[in-house]
């Protein structure tokens, strides 16, 4: 599945790129083996939230679905073992995936003690998320001597207890739940930033570029994967609550709104109030009929679906027509190429969803997810290019045409 899903972001990139010709910076001026490090353990561990979170809830619920979070959320985490393999080696990878398997159980374990007012095994899952903590730091301060001992406890302290306050709101107040979901996924992205910048100064021969990784260009990358991924995941989340009560599906619509917001103010501050409007407009109006055919699934309404899904199909021309008018630097066509598939891949989950494929929801869910990072770079480099006085302040070339990308190069895995 991991080697279909870099397949697809692969030809993904490469018709983006194939689809953007016009003067930009040299890809590889942002693309960077320190900066691809950086992406990949963010965009990895940011995910990790969302599919705990959502295995926490099932565990609660449904068997079925249970088994499908899990699944998908043990991919995530052979996702991340093979990554700290590819760097520290397979005995290396091998334990920090024992260890990472550890902290899921104990914290599954707290959620369902929690339900059942169990004190005895709600202990049980507090005292291994203990031990899981020193176990944790204790093997990333001995893997990287550029980590702490204190900067690590307190990385940890802070996921645990976000996520156990997830926990401990599963009872009914769906809206201190993702408060606090989005909360814990931005604190991954922290995480992340720590754990490649140490990788980094540890090796920085065999992940160069360094000033790039860590600069105003790659942070705009990392700040529109943060956004666009908490989306897809979000609008998942719409689709999960669709039948679990008006309270629990409101709560799910107003945090896919409030991303929304989010991503308004991060176009506003590029491109001004106006602008930010205008895109909130388009935006606003791809969320709502998304969540129109999320209803309508689940209602069997044929009509309704249709006309949902139209909706949905011409929000990418939309959007390619934005950024027509605010940036030569960005291909109306590739926007529209990632947001069409975009739109399928959110069809595609309510669909599985709604048959009951749970299994074929959280995959699809997953790839929606990656494929965002494909849109959030095709992005980030025109805006950077667009305005390289604040963005490449360091690595500021003179304009070129962009190069077509080599479907045999343009996968990201992290370096071994």
């Amino acid at each position: 599945m991991r080697s279909l899903r870099l397949l697809t972001l692969c030809l993904v990139v490469t018709a983006l790129a194939i689809a953007s010709p016009g003067p930009v910076t040299a890809i590889d001026e942002l693309d960077t083996p320190a900066s691809d490090l950086r992406v990949e353990l963010d965009r990895l561990l940011s995910e990790h939230v969302f599919l705990t979170v959502q295995a926490m809830h099932a565990g609660l619920t449904d068997e079925d679905l249970f088994a499908a979070a899990a699944g998908a959320l043990e991919a995530n985490t052979v996702e991340l073992e093979g990554a700290i393999a590819g760097i520290y080696g397979e005995e290396g990878g091998l334990r920090f995936g024992d260890l990472w398997r550890a902290h899921i159980g104990y914290v599954v374990d707290y959620t369902r003690a929690r339900d059942a007012a169990d004190e005895d095994a709600e202990q049980r899952a507090v005292d291994g998320m203990a031990t899981y903590q020193d176990d944790f730091a204790a093997f990333l301060v001995a893997a990287n001597p550029h980590l702490t001992q204190e900067t690590v406890t307190h990385v940890l302290e802070d996921h645990l207890g976000q996520l156990q306050q997830i926990a401990e709101l599963q009872s009914g107040d769906y809206v201190a739940v993702y408060a606090a979901t989005r909360t814990a996924y931005g604190h991954m992205f922290e995480l992340g930033d720590s754990l490649s910048r140490a990788i980094v100064e540890q090796f920085p021969g065999e992940f160069t570029g360094a000033d790039v990784a860590f600069g105003p260009a790659t942070d705009l990358r990392v700040a529109l994967d943060n956004l666009l991924g908490e989306h897809a995941f979000l609008a998942a989340e719409v689709m999960r609550q669709a039948d679990g009560g008006p309270d629990a599906e409101l709560a799910a619509s107003d945090a896919l709104a409030a991303n929304g917001v989010s991503l308004r103010a991060a176009i506003a501050d590029i491109y001004g109030d106006d602008a930010g409007r205008e895109f909130a407009d388009i935006w606003e109006g791809h969320n709502g009929f998304y969540v129109d055919y999320v209803r309508a699934v689940f209602a069997d309404d044929a009509v309704a679906r249709d006309r949902a899904r139209e909706g949905l199909e011409e929000f990418g021309g939309r959007v390619g027509d934005f950024f027509v008018s605010a940036s030569n630097l960005i291909s109306p066509d590739a926007v529209r190429f990632g947001l069409s598939t975009h739109t399928d891949h959110l069809l595609r989950q309510v669909d599985a969803y709604g048959a009951g494929d749970y299994e074929g929801a959280f995959s699809i869910a997953r790839d929606a997810h990656h494929h965002m990072g494909a849109i959030s770079d095709l992005l980030a480099t025109g805006i950077a290019n667009q305005f390289p006085e604040r963005f490449l302040p360091d690595t500021a070339v003179e304009a070129v045409i962009q190069r077509p990308v080599a479907v045999g190069t343009c996968t990201r895995p992290v370096p071994r």
